[in-house]
């Protein structure tokens, strides 16, 4: 009696590749890509003053998305980028997508984006690092110093003084103040604020002309008694 030869379970299908949907790399003058008219993102003045920052720092590190159309590329994804490059010519990846797939990418690309969750103790050690290597812009040192939401001390030592130091004590918010900004400000000064007085020291009066975010105001210290 012949023996059944055993048959191997049907392998499960193979899913299907992604789609690789860049056509090519192209660089184009900002004023020549058109703005999406469905574009939903503004551009603060905040934002765009640290974009600017950022590209004077490192210079354009990514690209911009278009798809191709009739009237030449349209824009995906980039606007501020091309808003403030208008005459110069700046990375693009030229997609070869439909309008309807354009407007999903419009609709998801900085959503997703937006869902990743930071690692605060590699984000405070990566900025840690970005001061100890010295070098580069104030204005870009100043720009990180005004995202002040827990980080730990990253006040350039030109700007605060070497006489500047970190408090053990510090609240929530990673910082030891008598106040908080009652904004974000662009090279707002929270994180030097203890070191602006303490070099002040105490003044029989104080005038603002610069408010910003108030940090400096809020947090003079009380008054020593006569």
């Amino acid at each position: 009696m012949s023996k059944q030869k055993k048959t191997a379970p049907p392998e499960p299908p193979t899913p299907p590749g992604i789609r690789d949907r860049v056509l090519r790399l192209d660089r184009v003058r900002g004023r020549d890509l058109a703005p999406n008219p469905k574009n939903f993102r503004t551009h603060p003045e905040a934002q765009r003053k640290a974009m600017q920052v950022v590209l004077a720092e490192v210079g354009f590190a990514g690209a911009a998305l278009a798809r191709e159309t009739a009237d030449g590329l349209a824009l995906l994804d980039g606007h501020l980028r091309a808003e403030l490059s208008p005459d110069q010519e700046i990375p693009v990846l030229v997609l070869d997508v439909t309008a309807d797939e354009g407007d999903k990418i419009l609709a998801s690309f900085d959503a997703i984006t937006g869902m990743a969750e930071e690692d605060q103790k590699k984000r405070r050690a990566l900025l840690r690092e970005l001061r100890e290597l010295g070098g580069g812009g104030l204005e870009f040192k100043e720009l990180l110093c005004s995202w002040d939401d827990g980080i730990e001390d990253i006040t350039p030592p030109e700007v605060a003084g070497e006489d500047f130091e970190t408090d053990d004590g510090e609240d929530e918010d990673g910082l030891d103040l008598l106040f908080k900004a009652p904004f974000v400000w662009f090279g707002g000064k929270a994180r030097v604020a203890k070191a602006v007085w303490k070099r002040f020291g105490d003044v029989p009066s104080y005038v603002e002309p610069f408010f910003g975010s108030g940090a400096c105001l809020l947090n003079r210290p009380p008054p020593i008694p006569m």
